[in-house]
């Protein structure tokens, strides 16, 4: 008989999430006065002690669609990308309303970023395969 592992690595995901929920709604009044004090530092040092499950979801999102090849092996590094999220976490965090909108606002904004990598792609990659139908005047467009 084989140990079934996926009800307990289910469980481990679950608590994980609820504790990153339970985070972010104690951590929005600190972020948005840090925010407003000026303390970027402190913003994301708070942000990257408490994001690690968001960290994660990066990281397999990343690892997925270099095996699916939607891009190559180490164009997207996950701190670049978790810094493009702290950027705008920071700049936009002011147009959550409250406590409870935080935790999907991440997801939703996190979603978008990683949504726009894959957009970036797709427009190279139409780009460079497509390369030699382009006319000169296309060409001078550019």
């Amino acid at each position: 008989m084989k140990a079934d592992f996926s009800s307990i690595q289910n469980k481990k995901d679950i608590q994980n999430r609820k504790e990153f929920r339970w985070f972010v709604v104690r951590a929005y009044s600190e972020l948005i006065q840090l925010k407003q004090n000026g303390y970027r530092e402190a913003f994301n040092e708070l942000l990257l002690k408490k994001t690690v499950k968001l960290r994660a979801d990066i990281e397999n999102y990343i690892n997925f669609a270099c095996k699916k090849g939607f891009f190559a092996k180490d164009k997207y590094k996950v701190g670049e990308v978790i810094d493009a999220l702290f950027l705008e976490i920071y700049e936009c965090i002011e147009d959550v309303q409250n406590e409870k909108d935080l935790y999907v606002w991440l997801y939703e904004t996190t979603h978008i970023l990683l949504e726009d990598i894959g957009v970036k792609e797709e427009v190279n990659d139409y780009f460079y395969q497509n390369i030699e139908n382009f006319s000169n005047q296309e060409w001078d467009k550019m």
